[in-house]
């Protein structure tokens, strides 16, 4: 099978910045209602009355440059609470649950390493008589957290959206047994509902050397297209604008590559001049950088500098300029960025092999896209209540696909239930972090369907391992 995707750069470049934020809190300016404690335990003694939770608003003991606020909320992480015994934040106006993934960032600052947790309580609107204290979801922060200092912890929070979230409750140790480890205070300040996975503090990934907002100089552009293919028949093309040039361009959509490990990538450059060359880099550590030279200091070209061409001048045909990289046999399933570096050979302005520098005057810039590296076969899993899930010849529901496929299976609703949807999840690592160093793993789609009977996940869809959840309402 064989796909291209043309994409408008103009069109899909990464607008850095751009989020919108839902809610703040800071203890400094009293952006709450109440402050108390919340154990998951139904038995805890911190439930049953048998004691009382510690949980305050307090001076900041340890003002910094990471987090210089006057006051902040101490919880007394207790060796009788279980692992989720939280300090709880009650909010001053419910907020709306979203079924697309938003990010709570959380400011934590306590004497042990590991990840922390995130317990949500809340109601839906129209049921009167629900609890406000029903909890609406748990999950572990995305990212593990430092000890000694202020870390920015951060939560996935996706959830119905006829719910409503009253309160969060802060876990601030998930991975140390409470009554075996003892107890201690932790502190919590800055709470942020918005669309950034990226921790707060956190260092830059893939910088670049220069303003991410300049515009190329140099005369005419270098490039006008860059098309990937690869020996498993998909591929993308990169069309150019040429007005105005940005100097760096982050086309995040989705892969513009992909391949098997092992395989080797084909980029056919067009519209190359004289006096410019590329250079192709890839991220295969998933690390936030690019790196040029072994890790063990001997000066060795590594994996990561993963093509070179000395010029971009079209080949007698005017066919445009080919060049080619390897996947390492060693790099596991999973979106990887890569970067091409155009450059005009005659500066010295910018080292040539650096991989976060060019001089944007005399023409040079750079492109950053992803490359999806996947196995032959993915892992395909369904959330079926209410229905019966079967592959296409009647036998068990399908457990693996052929990448880059449909992936066809058989449904049958129960009587008193009608189809809505088909909720797919699809990419690599489904149960990880939706994006690693701003690289989206995975994707959620859904597709109409009112009618049971043989389904089909589109190909394009099955860019990694697959998650189908059933989606229906009562007759």
């Amino acid at each position: 099978m064989k796909r291209f995707i043309y994409a408008a750069v103009a069109a899909l470049a990464f607008a850095a910045g751009a989020t919108a934020q839902d809610y703040e809190c800071s203890f400094e300016a009293g952006d709450y209602k109440a402050v108390s404690t919340f154990d998951t335990w139904a038995d805890s003694p911190f439930r049953t009355g048998q004691l009382t939770g510690q949980a305050k608003v307090i001076d900041n003991p340890h003002r910094d440059d990471i987090n210089g606020t006057g006051r902040v909320l101490a919880f007394h992480r207790s060796q009788w609470g279980s692992h989720l015994y939280g300090a709880r934040v009650d909010l001053a106006t419910p907020l709306p649950f979203a079924d697309t993934p938003r990010y709570l960032h959380v400011m934590i600052h306590k004497p042990t390493r590991g990840k922390a947790a995130l317990v949500v309580l809340g109601k839906r609107s129209a049921w009167a008589g629900q609890s406000p204290e029903t909890v609406q979801l748990v999950t572990p922060s995305l990212n593990e957290i430092e000890g000694g200092k202020w870390c920015d912890a951060v939560f996935m929070v996706r959830g119905n959206t006829n719910a409503e979230v009253h309160s969060f409750v802060i876990a601030p140790d998930t991975e140390r047994n409470p009554a075996s480890q003892g107890s201690y205070t932790a502190l919590i300040d800055n709470i942020v509902l918005n669309d950034d996975p990226t921790p707060r503090g956190a260092t830059e990934p893939y910088q670049v050397a220069f303003d991410t907002d300049a515009t190329v100089k140099g005369g005419t552009p270098p490039l006008s297209s860059v098309a990937f293919t690869s020996p498993d028949g998909a591929g993308g093309k990169l069309m150019l604008s040429t007005s105005p040039l940005a100097a760096y361009q982050y086309i995040s959509l989705r892969p513009l590559a992909s391949a098997k490990p092992g395989d080797r990538v084909t980029l056919d450059i067009r519209g190359g001049g004289a006096g410019f060359a590329c250079n192709v880099y890839a991220d295969w550590d998933n690390d936030g950088m690019f790196s040029t030279t072994a890790a063990d200091g001997t000066g060795t070209q590594c994996d990561e500098f993963a093509a070179s061409t000395p010029s971009l001048v079209p080949d007698s045909a005017g066919a445009g300029c080919t060049m080619s990289f390897a996947v390492p046999e060693y790099v596991k399933p999973g979106n990887y960025r890569l970067r091409l570096k155009i450059m005009n050979v005659l500066s010295s302005r910018a080292e040539p092999l650096d991989p976060t520098d060019v001089d944007t005057a005399a023409g040079g810039r750079i492109i950053d896209c992803l490359v999806n590296v996947h196995a032959e076969t993915v892992n395909a899993g369904f959330v079926a209540r209410m229905c019966d899930v079967s592959s296409i010849d009647g036998g068990l529901a399908p457990s693996e696909a052929k990448w880059g496929e449909d992936l066809r299976f058989n449904l049958r609703m129960d009587s008193d239930y009608h189809l809505t949807g088909l909720e797919v999840k699809h990419g690599h690592d489904l149960a990880g972090p939706q994006h690693v160093n701003g690289n989206q793993q995975w994707s959620i789609d859904v597709i109409n369907v009112t009618e049971d009977g043989q389904m089909a996940i589109p190909a394009e869809m099955v860019d990694g391992d697959v998650s189908v959840t059933i989606l229906f309402t009562n007759k």
